[in-house]
């Protein structure tokens, strides 16, 4: 047996307006069944592969020409000459590098009091 339900006026008995967040109800819950739906079918197949950022090419670091010469290349000393600067690969030996960086520190350490190799906050 079916419960008495008074009409609101104006409406027919059997076609009264649901509570208005009934509606909203069913509306989360076919959302949240289409996305479960879509989590278990895996990720999209349709995803374009990252490309370049848009704009211009990012400027080189301090706005210097990044360029390595080797030992023989000629065109170091006009280079250093036009920049001021030059970077010569292949001039030391891994160990003669290491030498050359640990004497370095080692000078810096001795003239400053704060500065230490080992510890970055300084």
């Amino acid at each position: 047996m079916l419960a008495h339900v008074p009409a609101i006026e104006g409406q027919h008995p059997m076609r009264q307006e649901r509570h208005p967040s009934h509606g909203s109800r069913q509306l989360r819950k076919r959302r949240l069944l289409s996305l479960a739906k879509s989590i278990e079918s895996g990720p999209a197949r349709d995803i374009p592969a990252a490309g370049p950022p848009a704009g211009p090419p990012p400027e080189q670091e301090w706005g210097m020409p990044q360029q390595r010469f080797g030992l023989a290349d000629s065109r170091s000393l006009s280079f250093l000459s036009k920049e001021g600067h030059v970077v010569t690969s292949g001039a030391l030996s891994d160990a003669e590098g290491q030498a050359a960086r640990a004497e370095l520190w080692k000078a810096i350490e001795d003239t400053s009091q704060t500065v230490r190799r080992n510890d970055p906050a300084t």
